[in-house]
């Protein structure tokens, strides 16, 4: 995860989806918003997030699949109820896939990398309110992992000792139905329209992501070493065929996806 000192109220500013701090108390929806939603012609998405590494802030694009069309939530991870907590976006009722995402603490800024591939797309019906659960973030140490022997460990590593090795694992639950109420009841006691549980279904399970960075880095049939961004590549093409294949299974043959290419973990 790339960190940015002292950049973070920079970038939030200069870009429109940031313009909501995560610890904004305002509503996030109007009052006419409400009512569409109310009246069917509108829907929500609330989505949580729990502190990670002390960067409590994260922020989450959605884009609708058919219009390519991106919305974003703003959320608080810390305990302060004050501001702590979820987010809700009125978006219009269609499909849409989790994007991409940033974290942010005190005058630090974080990326998500490769969240895109982590989640498969999820509907929102006329007039719904869709809570998709609260974001938790794992570490995977890339030096940690069974098969990681330690000429491959030193090859790629021992030039570079700065070289981060660390991946990410994603998941959602409901473990912040309480914060989820409490902005409800606070912010939208107007809205009348009570929220749905539906997380979009996880395509890559950690296991899977292991096997895949440890592929990644293993020698080559002639004995010799990738380098750290060969083997960053390997694992991106690895994660892009997994991600395909998974979906193909559920959905049948050619399914509809569009994960971009994201930012490995870097200094």
């Amino acid at each position: 995860m790339s960190l940015y000192k002292k950049i973070a109220r920079a970038v939030f500013a200069a870009t429109a989806f940031f313009g909501l701090a995560a610890c904004a108390t305002e509503p996030s929806l109007s009052v006419a918003e409400m009512g569409m939603i109310r009246e069917g012609d509108q829907s929500a998405i609330i989505m949580s997030y729990r502190e990670y590494a002390g960067m409590y802030g994260a922020s989450v694009r959605f884009m609708n699949v058919d219009t390519r069309r991106m919305y974003g939530v703003s959320m608080h991870g810390g305990d302060n109820w004050v501001n702590a907590g979820p987010d809700m976006v009125a978006v219009p009722p269609g499909r849409y896939r989790i994007l991409t995402g940033s974290l942010y603490g005190s005058d630090v800024t974080g990326n998500l990398p490769m969240i895109a591939y982590w989640f498969d797309e999820f509907n929102v019906a006329p007039g719904e309110v869709v809570n998709i659960g609260t974001l938790r973030i794992d570490d995977i140490n890339v030096r940690a992992l069974p098969g990681m022997s330690d000429r491959v460990l030193n090859a790629l590593f021992t030039l570079n000792p700065s070289q981060r090795n660390t991946y990410y694992a994603y998941t959602l639950d409901f473990s912040d139905e309480a914060r989820v109420q409490h902005m409800l009841e606070s912010k939208y006691p107007q809205l009348g329209v009570a929220p749905v549980q539906r997380s979009p279904a996880t395509v890559l399970d950690r296991a899977e992501f292991e096997r895949i960075i440890v592929e990644s880095y293993a020698p080559g049939a002639d004995g010799t070493m990738p380098s750290v961004q060969e083997a960053q590549t390997l694992v991106n093409e690895g994660l892009d065929r997994f991600v395909r294949e998974s979906l193909e299974n559920a959905r049948g043959p050619n399914p509809t996806i569009d994960v971009p290419a994201q930012p490995l973990p870097s200094n």
